[in-house]
């Protein structure tokens, strides 16, 4: 099923979340917003994923880089950045606490029963301030997103791919 070692290239960048409690839904709107300023390569997929579980399962498939984008809890303030390359995806997934998270858990846990998971894993996100209903994003995680955008870039950069920025339609 995945294609680990035949060098074939595709990228998945899948924004994850809850769009209706506030900095949750960070990495759907982070990824909307890449793919609306950005045309990315052929070998590049940018999915909304919101808080679906097993269904993300077909998008994994041939996958050798799958970029999570997401709201994450740790120390710092919020609307810092975070990168973490992740060794052991359905472990570390396992261990959150949001309802998509553990949907995600099992869907690389059955990727990986399936030798569909990809080679790759790495997890960017922002340190949400307020995680409760609303549709709104708080200042700092709007102004983190920004530069989620940019660490976005640099990390399709790194697998050897370049969005090309679109240019803006004048009115």
């Amino acid at each position: 099923m995945g294609e680990r070692g035949s060098g074939k290239k595709k990228i998945v960048v899948l924004g994850v979340g809850n769009l209706l409690m506030g900095d949750e839904g960070v990495g759907v709107r982070a990824v909307n917003e890449l793919g609306r300023r950005f045309e990315m390569p052929p070998e590049v997929a940018v999915i909304d994923g919101g808080t679906m579980g097993i269904e993300l399962l077909p998008y994994l498939d041939g996958c050798s880089h799958l970029l999570i984008v997401d709201a994450m809890q740790g120390e710092g303030r919020p609307g810092e950045t975070r990168r973490i390359g992740i060794d052991s995806p359905p472990n570390f997934f396992r261990n959150r606490t949001s309802p998509h998270q553990i949907g995600l858990a099992d869907v690389l846990s059955l990727a990986a029963m399936t030798d569909a998971l990809p080679g790759s894993v790495t997890l960017l996100g922002v340190i949400p301030q307020q995680v409760e209903s609303g549709l709104e994003l708080s200042e700092p995680v709007t102004a983190g997103m920004e530069q989620l955008l940019v660490m976005l870039c640099d990390e399709l950069a790194g697998l050897g791919v370049r969005p090309v920025e679109r240019v803006p339609q004048s009115a």
